[in-house]
């Protein structure tokens, strides 16, 4: 073999050794395929809701719950769920219709929980207490209504067959007076008219019944006496109070008035 083909053959096997192994003596391994995605988890099915439990009657209230006779207080019956969709018919009675007039019956709309009424109320006496009751589904459920009768004012006027309406007269030795005290434009259901009568630091009392609306005080010169005669009168204030059956008892109201003293009972 020539020399310049021994040097041929040299470069030949050189460039292939090089080729071979140029930036890394280990062989490249594969690359691996990616993987596809996993798929998500199918979502957990919601639970089913249990049924809705049936509307039952809950409460009856009243506002307010204690009232004067001829006014018209509110009602509420309430249920423990919405009203079905054809309405809660509710039966309302009263354990006095007399006194408290409630509706037969009282219906919740569908979907609602609530519904009002008015109670007309009479004008009672005594205070008077009467149970509603709110059927419904065969549960029944009550409240206490309180009835007052009206308040009591007291008014009174003063006259005599000497004065007129400007005062009175002694008209005896003993100490009579003529005064007549007529409580008559009263208002509310009295039981007794509870009369004071003053002059200086006596006090005299007097009480006239029901159905006794006017007065004439048996007074004697031991009350009259021990005034200050002052243009040739003395001062007398009259004070009257009402009360009713339960010993209720009105504000009071007071006159003052003068007493001709006619000489007598020390003037």
């Amino acid at each position: 073999m020539f020399r310049g083909e021994r040097v041929l053959i040299g470069l030949l096997v050189a460039t292939t050794l090089w080729t071979a192994g140029c930036g890394d003596d280990s062989p490249t391994p594969p690359t691996a395929p990616t993987p596809a995605p996993a798929p998500a988890p199918a979502p957990t099915p919601a639970p089913t809701p249990p049924p809705a439990a049936p509307a039952a009657l809950q409460s009856i209230a009243f506002n307010p719950s204690t009232v004067q006779g001829q006014t018209k207080p509110i009602a509420t019956v309430t249920l423990t769920a919405a009203a079905p969709a054809n309405n809660a018919s509710v039966k309302i009675e009263s354990s006095n219709p007399t006194v408290a007039k409630v509706p037969a019956n009282v219906s919740v709309a569908a979907g609602e929980t609530t519904n009002a009424f008015a109670i007309d109320t009479s004008t009672v006496r005594d205070t008077t207490m009467v149970t509603i009751s709110a059927t419904y589904e065969s549960v029944t459920v009550q409240a206490v209504l309180t009835v007052t009768p009206p308040p009591l004012v007291a008014r009174f006027t003063v006259s005599s067959p000497s004065k007129g309406n400007d005062g009175c007269t002694i008209v005896s030795a003993a100490g009579a007076i003529d005064c007549v005290f007529d409580a008559s434009a009263s208002e509310g259901f009295v039981a007794s008219y509870r009369w004071t009568f003053t002059i200086k630091d006596h006090d005299f009392t007097a009480n006239s019944p029901e159905g006794s609306p006017t007065l004439t005080p048996l007074t004697d010169c031991n009350f009259l006496s021990g005034g200050t005669v002052n243009n040739g009168t003395v001062s007398m204030v009259a004070v009257l109070r009402l009360q009713d059956r339960q010993g209720n008892q009105s504000s009071p109201v007071q006159k003052t008035l003068e007493l001709v003293p006619n000489g007598m009972c020390g003037y």
